[in-house]
């Protein structure tokens, strides 16, 4: 007899062209007891997390949507989860204020974990396929900003006025007053990962062109004939194997040079909003201003 054919099982169901779920956050990094959103309604160390369902092509509205936070060791948050939301008729399911809690001094991280869960029965199910993220959270030490002078252009703590351009009759050490004058760093704790990257932004006070006790300074090579060069300059931090750490250069480009000990100073600041420009009320300063002298010998 002819065998009988074994019967082929259902055919999967294809995944709809243009099927997904993807995850936003406030931000992905975050400086540990800082306001994250300036005059929102976030406080310190909180956060959102948004998904947005897209199934064939178009945002997918009441769908539900499984979130799960899973702090890195010792830390919390609150309130834990899970959470179940509802797209919106954006195809948006959004959770928090949701609070962050380092339970040492080295910052941490939560991982975040989300996919559609359209019978609420706790299991995820096969599409849109489950996305994931993680957050970071950096943390000040005690103090987070140091600097360097450049070797040959100080004395003690002081930039001599050799290393300016036009800022004395004396003979310059080798590479100045062309090179910089003094090297700004940020060290911040973190977890030991390189995926932290804290948007941050240093802003220089100074005159142009320099007056009364008040020298010119920039981020960059001081230009000839001279203008007020660059004040605010952003960086991203980086890991350093230890730390999570961000570095300037700094030039000095003019003083008054009337034998007055001429000053400048610079800030840093969390770049809250992203824009790689100081917004006050928003961006968020990490530790003190420094203030730099130049040591003026006429």
């Amino acid at each position: 007899p002819t065998p009988t054919p074994t019967p082929a099982g259902p055919t999967p169901t294809p995944t709809p062209t243009g099927t997904s779920l993807t995850l936003g956050a406030t931000h992905t990094t975050f400086l540990f007891n800082a306001d994250p959103d300036g005059s929102g309604d976030l406080g310190n160390n909180q956060f959102r997390i948004s998904a947005t369902v897209i199934i064939g092509g178009s945002p997918a509205a009441n769908k539900w949507v499984r979130f799960t936070l899973t702090p890195s060791t010792g830390d919390t948050v609150a309130p834990a989860g899970p959470f179940t939301v509802q797209t919106t008729s954006s195809g948006v399911a959004t959770i928090g204020p949701i609070t962050f809690n380092d339970g040492g001094a080295a910052g941490g991280t939560v991982f975040v974990y989300a996919c559609v869960d359209q019978d609420l029965d706790g299991t995820c199910d096969g599409s849109p396929t489950p996305a994931t993220t993680t957050l970071y959270f950096l943390r000040q030490p005690a103090t987070p900003l140091s600097s360097v002078i450049t070797t040959g252009c100080a004395s003690g703590t002081l930039i001599i006025d050799e290393c300016v351009p036009g800022g004395s009759a004396g003979t310059p050490p080798t590479g100045q007053p062309a090179g910089k004058d003094v090297t700004l760093t940020l060290t911040l704790n973190g977890p030991a990962s390189a995926g932290p990257k804290l948007p941050v932004i240093a802003v220089i006070t100074d005159a142009f062109p320099p007056s009364g006790t008040t020298a010119n300074a920039s981020f960059t090579t001081c230009t000839t004939p001279a203008s007020d060069g660059t004040d605010v300059q952003a960086r991203l931090t980086s890991y350093d194997g230890t730390n999570h750490v961000a570095t300037w250069d700094i030039f000095v480009c003019g003083i008054v040079n009337d034998t007055n000990y001429d000053t400048f100073s610079v800030a840093v600041y969390w770049d809250v909003d992203g824009n790689g420009a100081y917004t006050a009320g928003v961006d968020f300063q990490i530790g003190s201003t420094l203030t730099f002298t130049i040591e003026d010998n006429n």
